[in-house]
Parts: C-alpha cells; sequence; structure tokens
C-alpha cells in the first residue's frame, strides 16, 4: 500500500510580464520535478495547482509591490514564461485584495458617474427638442462613407432627437 503524500497548497502572487498579476494556488516541486531543472532554478521553483483557483489582479500594478513587499524581491517563478512570483502571507494578501477591491469599487462608482452624466445630458436633449420643437444633436461622430455619395472620403455622422422623442441619424457626406 502506497502513501501518496502531497505538497501543501500554498498562495502567491504571480507577475507574468506578458498576462499581468494573479493570486494563484501553487505548491512547491516534488523532488522528483526538481530532478530536471538547473542547479540555480531549484530553489526558485514553484508550481501551479492543476485546476486550482486563480485571481487575476485587473487593478493592482507593479507600483503597488512596494507596498505589499517592502524591499523584498521576489523568491519564486513558475516554469514556462517570464515571470516573477512572492509566497504571500495572510497579511499580504488581504492587502492585495483591498487594493484591488478598493480601486475596482472606485472604477465602478467613476463609470456610473460617468453614465449619469451622460444619461441626464441626453435627458436635458430630448426634454430641449421637446420645448422647442426643434430637432436636437445626440451625438456626433465620423464613419467611413456608405457608399452612396461618388467620391466621398467619409462622413459626419448626427444622432438627432425629434420633438416627439424618436432619433435617427443625419448623414452629410465630407468629399
Amino acid at each position: 500500500m502506497s502513501t501518496t503524500q502531497t505538497a501543501p497548497v500554498i498562495l502567491a502572487l504571480e507577475w507574468a510580464t506578458a498576462y499581468g498579476m494573479e493570486i494563484t494556488e501553487s505548491r512547491m516541486p516534488s523532488e522528483a520535478e526538481l530532478a530536471t531543472w538547473a542547479d540555480w532554478y531549484k530553489p526558485r521553483a514553484i508550481y501551479g495547482v492543476s485546476g486550482g483557483r486563480k485571481i487575476k489582479l485587473e487593478h493592482f500594478g507593479w507600483r503597488d509591490l512596494e507596498t505589499v513587499f517592502g524591499e523584498r524581491k521576489s523568491t519564486h517563478s513558475f516554469p514556462g514564461c517570464d515571470n516573477r512570483a512572492w509566497i504571500l502571507t495572510p497579511e499580504e494578501l488581504a492587502t492585495i485584495l483591498e487594493i484591488e477591491r478598493s480601486r475596482a469599487d472606485a472604477q465602478a462608482a467613476e463609470q456610473a458617474a460617468i453614465a449619469n452624466v451622460a444619461a441626464d445630458q441626453k435627458r436635458s436633449i430630448i426634454e430641449m427638442a421637446k420645448n422647442t420643437g426643434a430637432d436636437q444633436v445626440l451625438a456626433t461622430w465620423m464613419a467611413d462613407c456608405d457608399g452612396t455619395a461618388v467620391e466621398c472620403s467619409f462622413d459626419s455622422l448626427c444622432q438627432m432627437v425629434r420633438p416627439d422623442g424618436s432619433t435617427y441619424i443625419a448623414r452629410t457626406h465630407c468629399h
């Protein structure tokens, strides 16, 4: 009867220059796995846990590394790509997750504020169209010519709102 011992799962922050930062469930390699690596790499090797949890960090960046780790340099790396890894303490994990959460919340609040301003502006323009009885411009942009004009390079488009609240696109060919 064989007893299979599995390495304990640890959490590591991986920073791969090709795809960013993530917290990864990891493990230390077995002696057999280490035998395949060069001596200089053996102390740095760390493996991801197959099917392990990963948390992609969208808001935590390289400038935050000093906040979390101070002067501590990365001690490990995952085989297969250019990366650096830090084995995380519970306190470091909590700090990283708090930075990520607070920045995500701030970004969501900023996006909501922008959406509210845009919605207020749109309501104001629609109200102006109703009050004046004249069509009003909601948005403008440039686009490729739709092909209905000869020797036209591009078109200027305006989304217009009528006094009844309906909208349409006005196209002006630019030669």
